[in-house]
């Protein structure tokens, strides 16, 4: 509406606003992006980009988003921009979403001080604000005192949390934490298993995938403590696959897991490009945005999505038809449609 009346100011709020709902309400982390990107855009055009009310909320959701993807330094550009444009505005719930977006960014980097610092800002200003505000900075307190082998006070912010709060995948992914830094991987498999089942809920602050991925990745640092190789290795897996579609990388840098995913066989997984980006990452790199991709000439098959998924591993079509427990003259062929309808080489 603001577009055909032509209210740029309201548009670029809309558009902000709209990248958030449409990931909130399941869509991808692209859609949400395209439409956050367009505020920024038009933001800028306009010279609102330092905006309070428009150009903050955009810049503040952008890098939100992209500190999820693992692109550290866009999201860090986007975050210094709406902090600059609310320096003059006080207690603001746009305000709120940037000093959580800089606990996640910095609990990412591994910078656990200047995470811990900032989680606990967006917990004073949430107690300033008259409005309901969902975002729960607590678990993360908790993960990262943890993280920092400071248990005690870890287990003490743990205690503030009420019973719901520690029953939801946020809550277990906290308590995970700590009986891993305590040297209990049993029970933090435990506690775990309700996140990975799906029985737990899921905050709105993140992806559902997000809390899965986390919840699968803290499990596989668990079962690798145990001695369960195996098992950590299909952890890893799931949790692969499930951040493969959209690049998603936050919940690697988060859990304990940068020797596992080292150890990780490049042959045996079927998300080499994305386990090297996330590596990259975690080693101090920033992924490279994801271009737009040109159409297909046509649809691949469900058999050929299953074969394309390792043709970024090591694998020859042998070894992809033995995975897959098919002959090797049907990958072969499969192989050839793939590069024809991708029209790659």
């Amino acid at each position: 509406m603001a577009r055909r009346i032509e209210r740029p100011y309201q548009e670029i709020g809309a558009l902000a606003h709209l990248g958030v709902a449409v990931r909130m309400n399941g869509e991808t982390f692209a859609n949400g992006l395209r439409l956050l990107e367009q505020a920024v855009a038009l933001a800028e055009s306009h010279g609102w980009a330092d905006d309070p009310i428009e150009g903050a909320p955009a810049h503040a959701f952008l890098g939100s988003e992209l500190v999820c993807l693992g692109r550290f330094e866009e999201a860090e550009l986007h975050l210094v921009r709406a902090e600059r444009a609310l320096a003059r505005e006080g207690a603001h719930l746009t305000e709120l979403v940037v000093r959580y977006a800089w606990g996640m960014l910095r609990f990412g980097q591994g910078r656990l001080e200047d995470a811990l610092a900032a989680f606990r800002q967006t917990e004073r200003m949430k107690a300033l604000l008259s409005e309901d505000v969902t975002i729960d900075p607590r678990g993360r307190i908790v993960q990262v005192r943890a993280r920092m082998g400071e248990t005690a006070p870890a287990r003490a912010a743990l205690d503030e949390l009420g019973p719901k709060e520690c029953d939801s995948a946020f809550g277990r992914i906290a308590v995970a934490q700590i009986h891993l830094v305590e040297d209990s991987p049993e029970q933090a498999v435990d506690v775990l298993a309700p996140v990975i089942e799906g029985a737990s809920e899921v905050s709105w602050q993140v992806d559902p995938r997000m809390e899965s991925i986390e919840a699968l990745l803290y499990d596989a640092a668990a079962r690798d403590k145990l001695g369960e190789a195996r098992a950590a290795e299909a952890s890893l897996e799931r949790a692969l696959e499930l951040a493969e579609p959209e690049g998603i990388i936050l919940p690697f840098a988060f859990a304990p897991v940068q020797g596992l995913l080292k150890r990780h066989p490049r042959h045996g997984t079927a998300h080499a490009s994305l386990l090297s980006q996330i590596l990259d990452v975690l080693a101090g790199s920033s992924p490279a945005s994801r271009a737009e991709a040109a159409p297909m000439l046509d649809e691949l098959s469900e058999a050929e999505l299953r074969v394309v998924r390792y043709l970024p591993s090591n694998l020859t079509a042998s070894e992809i038809a033995s995975e897959l427990v098919v002959s090797a003259n049907p990958v072969r062929t499969h192989m050839r449609h793939i590069y024809a309808k991708l029209d790659a080489h």
